[in-house]
């Protein structure tokens, strides 16, 4: 916060601090200070570096500046201040589809690497003219290659999204959770590490569990948190966690 020149006559003379409570912003400090009309202007460039609002009333002899500043920038021992009342954080769970290749659905990954080689070779020979021969194929597999030559070589699964977003003042102090990026999360543990709402507790509950094939798991993929500023100063903080089958050669579980 600029300091009160209280000493010079033409400097800002503060008349009041007053702790005030805004909703989504918390607790702020509003100042009152006079000023002469000649030189308010002049102080103008001091309090925006702080402030998140200022006022200017260059009504009458003397200019009044009033002049917010985030939290309660004072320490005023009066307020307790509530990090529950400055802070706003929001948990959402969208459905998210997700456009993958035909050969890394289920059914196909748990094919072996043989079934697999044969199916693509004669993708290969259907797509150069050279003749095709498909009986060395299983009769349950060769859908996936009647697939791909009629054109089918992606589908869409639904990946589920959890996501929380944070908004605090830019004095706040919310460390952001680095901890288990890129691991494979249960909802129990999510829930542990950061409290999910019960509402969405118990529409996750409801998601239908996939069997996933071997050396996968059907879990929660933590992301790298997303950290943005606002021109107001105010901080928003994103995680996300994405559900699905997750590889256990590419992902550890989080522990």
């Amino acid at each position: 916060m600029p300091p009160t020149l209280t000493g010079n006559p033409h400097g800002p003379h503060l008349r009041n601090t007053q702790p005030v409570w805004r909703r989504g912003g918390g607790w702020q400090t509003l100042q009152t200070l006079e000023v002469t009309n000649a030189s308010i202007r002049a102080f103008v460039p001091f309090w925006l570096t702080d402030c998140e609002e200022l006022r200017l009333d260059l009504e009458g002899p003397s200019g009044m500046a009033y002049v917010t500043y985030a939290r309660d920038a004072e320490g005023n021992p009066s307020v307790t201040v509530n990090p529950d009342l400055e802070s706003e954080t929001v948990w959402e769970l969208a459905g998210n589809d997700v456009v993958k290749d035909l050969f890394d659905h289920p059914e196909v990954s748990v094919l072996s690497l043989d079934v697999l080689k044969e199916i693509k070779k004669q993708i290969q020979n259907f797509d150069i003219g050279a003749e095709v021969d498909i009986t060395a194929i299983a009769a349950a597999n060769q859908r996936w290659f009647y697939l791909e030559i009629k054109g089918t070589r992606q589908f869409v699964d639904v990946q589920w999204v959890l996501r929380k977003t944070v908004t605090v003042p830019r004095t706040f102090g919310t460390p952001v959770a680095m901890v288990g990026i890129d691991k494979l999360w249960s909802t129990a543990q999510i829930n542990t590490a950061e409290t999910i709402p019960s509402e969405t507790l118990f529409t996750i509950a409801s998601i239908p569990s996939k069997s996933p094939p071997s050396a996968y798991t059907w879990s929660w993929l933590k992301k790298s948190p997303t950290v943005s500023r606002s021109s107001s100063g105010r901080f928003q903080m994103i995680q996300e966690w994405h559900l699905d089958s997750w590889s256990n050669e590419i992902y550890d579980l989080y522990s």
